[in-house]
């Protein structure tokens, strides 16, 4: 199965620690962002949300995203 490399272009809009900055396992972190460029195109554009949550120390991260995305031209999305 071929690969397909989408390039993003990210503004973060907001993030917020959900627990305090304590340097703790099972510190989350969430954020929300605008895509603002897709391929280079401006006029391409999404969203995308995600959290962190701290599982091992020092700095090892659980990730999870979700992505809006338009159909993309040239890829399968």
């Amino acid at each position: 199965m071929p690969t397909t490399i989408i390039n993003l272009k990210v503004r973060t809009i907001e993030e917020k620690a959900v627990t305090p900055q304590n340097n703790q396992l099972g510190n989350m972190i969430a954020s929300r962002d605008d895509i603002t460029e897709i391929n280079g195109d401006p006029r391409l554009r999404g969203q995308h949300s995600s959290f962190y949550v701290r599982v091992r120390m020092p700095d090892y991260w659980l990730w999870e995203a979700g992505y809006i995305l338009p159909g993309i031209p040239g890829t399968p999305f």
